[in-house]
Parts: structure tokens; sequence; C-alpha cells
């Protein structure tokens, strides 16, 4: 049983049939659903009544099917899940409304995806660059006619916060490898000074001072 199934199991106990008020079975069967234009297929999930045998859904679990669809749309356009347009964000310590303004969007619009509106695969693709400091920056930059001064300030502190941490931390990454990369800097300066080569009978050495 997968975990859409064992998390639609667990509330079966509290579901009873519309039609009788006894008891039901979960049942699924192989779908296919057009979704912005292309087809998609999926487990639809909808409960059987047992005394009647007649079907019934409900939101909770209409939204279980659909699910999977949303996140096939997702991985296919590469667009970020929810939790992950929300990761972005809280990244920088923005609103949603913030992010919107700065991401070109509707004022309301990040936080719709974060709520799981799913995007175009053009704002998707946005969000994701926007994890990058650098071109967070250059979007805030770019909107800064959206804002106030002390809005653009706090936002541009903030976001600078975000870049000098990532600094930080790119260098404790490289720091293991410094002595490394200078000793083999001067090993190959010291081969470069040694270096001679042969032209007909005669030798030459390339002299470096």
């Amino acid at each position: 049983m997968g975990k859409v199934e064992k998390q639609i199991e667990s509330q079966i106990a509290e579901i009873k049939s519309p039609f009788t008020g006894g008891e039901v079975v979960l049942k699924s069967e192989p779908a296919k659903i057009e979704f912005r234009g292309e087809e998609y297929e999926y487990l639809y999930y909808y409960y059987m009544c047992m005394d009647t045998k007649l079907t019934f859904t409900t939101d909770e679990i209409d939204n279980h099917s659909l699910s999977q669809v949303y996140n096939q749309y997702r991985q296919r356009h590469g667009i970020p899940s929810c939790d992950e347009i929300k990761k972005i964000r809280t990244k920088y310590g923005l609103t949603a409304k913030a992010m919107s303004l700065i991401l070109g969007l509707g004022e309301n619009q990040y936080r719709l995806y974060e709520e799981g509106k799913i995007p175009s695969e053009a704002s998707g693709k946005l969000i994701i660059a926007s994890s990058d400091a650098n071109t967070m920056m250059l979007l805030l930059e770019k909107s800064r006619g959206k804002f106030n001064d002390s809005e653009y300030k706090k936002y541009y502190s903030k976001i600078s916060e975000v870049l000098s941490k990532e600094f930080e931390i790119e260098n404790d990454n490289i720091k293991p490898y410094q002595e490394i990369i200078i000793i083999n800097y001067v090993n190959l300066f010291q081969a470069l000074k040694e270096f001679r080569f042969a032209d007909n009978s005669k030798s030459y050495s390339i002299a470096y001072k």
C-alpha cells in the first residue's frame, strides 16, 4: 500500500456511506487527465459503499488523486514544490508580498504558490533562479522603483546578509585546498624554469626571472 493510500485508509473509519450510512472501502484505478494541454496518468481514488456498491469521493480524496498529476507536471517542467518555494523566501527573511514584487509577479502570487497553486514554467524557473543570492540582488535592483527607500534598504540588507554568509561558506570550503594549490603552482613554475626544448642539435633554455 502506497503512502497516499495509507493516509486515506487511516481516515476510512470516519467515512460513512452517504447512501446508507454504512461501511465503505477504498478503491483505486488507473486514469488519465489533461492538465495545461498535456495528458497525465494517475491513480484515481474513490470510496465504494459496501451495501449499494455505489461509489463516491470527497474533496480530500480528490486532492490526493490530483496531487499526483500536479507533482508530475512540476517534475516534467522543473517547477519547485510548495516547500521549496517557501524555503527560498524564508532564506532571505522576506514576506511573500516582497518576493512577489521583487520577482515581478502579482502582489499575492508568491503566497498562492506557497499554498499550492502551480506556477507557469517561466515563473517556476524564475523562482529557482532567485535562490541564488547574486541573482536575487539583481532582481531587487531591477524592481527598485516598486519600493520606497526604507523598504529597499531593508530588503537590500537582508539579501546582502545571505550573500555574506554564502561567501564565508565558499571560502571555508576552499581553505583546505589553498596550500595544495600554492604548492602545485610553485612546482609548475619551477618546472617551467627548467624546461628545455631541442631545435635540431642545439638546446635552448627558457629563462624566467
